[in-house]
């Protein structure tokens, strides 16, 4: 049925494209009555289904708010080390104001940390407790040892959860390649029995799944020239 338009050109179009051509195509698949079909039109529906969850719903956003959460709080110690700095340069004597203006000089280098993105972020604070805790003496006349213990920490779980989200992102990238082949091949499965139904029985009962599946392509790719469309047969 030479005016079915689905070309292997389909398979280069982005995620999104593909999911709302798929989405539009389930929902007309619903004028296709005959029994025969059905088997076909059940399993497009729910390969159709795993697609869509896994492009729109199963995300990374979750490993994303937990690294930033964890941002802000290694950011709420920086502030609190700098403030302390600050206090002990003007109001302090002795060795915790000697401390107190060697560490200023230090955090001098930085600049403000919390202002800066998430990468560069924590390759600073890293750099900042290396460089803090070589400093023993000034460490304990500021009393500064939990707080640096706390950003040490920090720095180790944004660490660990930007393996994490990695790792899960490409697990999600194979599932959903997977996914959407499937969705592929079931469609093109659902196509080839209504282009042989059209063939026997005429075409009177897939006449508009067919008609509103064309719609929905063109409006797909809609600098597919007609004669290119029409040539569905020699590019398969």
């Amino acid at each position: 049925m030479s005016t079915l338009i689905i070309r292997k050109a389909e398979k280069n179009f982005t995620n999104k494209q593909f999911d709302e051509f798929l989405q539009r195509v389930v929902e007309v698949s619903d004028s296709l009555k005959n029994n025969t079909l059905s088997k076909y039109v059940a399993d497009l529906k729910k390969s159709v289904k795993d697609f869509h969850d896994f492009r729109v719903f199963k995300t990374t956003a979750s490993y994303t708010m937990k690294i930033n959460d964890i941002g802000y709080q290694a950011d709420a110690i920086f502030r609190k080390l700098k403030l302390a700095i600050d206090y002990s340069e003007v109001w302090q004597t002795g060795q915790v104001k000697d401390s107190a203006l060697k560490f200023k000089e230090i955090f001098s280098c930085y600049g403000n940390i919390p202002m800066v993105g998430i990468v560069k972020k924590f390759v600073d604070y890293d750099s900042l407790i290396t460089k803090m805790q070589a400093d023993k003496q000034s460490v304990t006349a500021l009393k500064f040892e939990e707080s640096l213990s706390q950003l040490s920490l920090l720095v180790r779980q944004y660490r660990k959860a930007l393996v994490e989200r990695d790792e899960y992102f490409t697990s999600l990238k194979g599932r959903r390649k997977a996914a959407r082949i499937q969705a592929w091949n079931d469609y093109v499965a659902l196509r080839s029995k209504v282009e042989a139904y059209a063939e026997i029985s005429g075409g009177q009962e897939v006449e508009a799944f067919v008609s509103q599946v064309n719609q929905a392509q063109i409006r797909i790719s809609p600098n597919v020239s007609t004669k290119m469309v029409n040539k569905d047969k020699e590019l398969e």
